[in-house]
């Protein structure tokens, strides 16, 4: 058990009269300083493309290059695309940085609970600038209710999504690892060359692929053979079968037929 403040115990019955334990359970009393620990905060940029003006676009658009000259390698026509369009989209919705606190997800978070918030905010305020112990016990009664709707909106939303997975095993383990703040952050990787980077993943799905199908042929070829192998056993088991089936049969009619002389 863990207690914020001096517990209240006078006498936790740990010894008899006589001095000996009177359990196997001891009290262990510590003070431990615990600090909410710092918000995250994350740079990310962006563009406000919402502010561009369509008229004043469309005709910065039509006179530059890429409609006028229309002549040259597609090299050189991709390039000047690139540049051209890159240059009007910053002069109409220039790329901008802000520094945000990255919070946890709160989709959980309903119209009621926000409601509620504000409800015990404007109780607060109340009780600060009256100081009256009708108005603490409202802020309190408000307290408890946003507490109780809190829990209740993280209940419904989460087990509604369990709900939905159903059987799918991947998104249960996925969504136990975010509740756990288990997750994997994806390194990509860097090069000073573009295109150099773009060539070496080319090259290495290119490669991925051939070792695949490489691998698929050769097994192909080994089952082909084996199943080459199987069907010559089946037919000489067959046959043999068909052979004591015969014999059989043979020694059978053989001896009906003496009988029936007999008789």
């Amino acid at each position: 058990m863990l207690v914020q403040t001096s517990p209240s115990i006078k006498d936790p019955c740990l010894f008899d009269q006589n001095g000996n334990l009177s359990g196997d359970h001891l009290a262990l009393f510590t003070s431990l300083k615990i600090s909410k620990p710092p918000k995250q905060r994350h740079t990310v940029s962006y563009r406000k493309f919402s502010d561009i003006k369509t008229t004043d676009f469309i005709q910065d658009l039509s006179s530059t290059k890429i409609v006028q000259n229309r002549e040259g390698s597609v090299e050189n026509i991709v390039n000047l695309y690139n540049t051209e369009l890159s240059s009007i989209i910053d002069s109409h919705a220039p790329l901008k940085s802000r520094n945000i606190i990255m919070r946890p997800n709160t989709e959980w978070y309903t119209d009621e609970l926000r409601l509620a918030k504000r409800d015990r905010r404007k109780a607060e305020r109340r009780m600060r600038k009256s100081n009256l112990t009708v108005h603490r016990q409202i802020f309190q009664d408000t307290c408890l209710k946003a507490s109780k709707l809190l829990l209740k909106s993280k209940k419904d939303y989460f087990s509604t999504k369990i709900s939905d997975i159903e059987h799918d095993q991947k998104q249960l383990h996925r969504l136990t690892n975010d509740l756990m703040g288990n997750r994997r952050e994806i390194i990509l990787p860097s090069h000073k060359d573009e295109k150099v980077l773009a060539d070496k993943f080319c090259e290495f799905f290119v490669g991925k692929i051939s070792a695949i199908r490489d691998n698929l042929t050769a097994k192909n070829d080994a089952s082909n053979y084996n199943r080459d192998t199987m069907r010559a056993d089946i037919k000489f088991e067959v046959g043999r079968y068909w052979q004591n089936i015969l014999a059989v049969s043979g020694s059978r009619a053989s001896s009906s037929f003496s009988a029936g002389m007999l008789a």
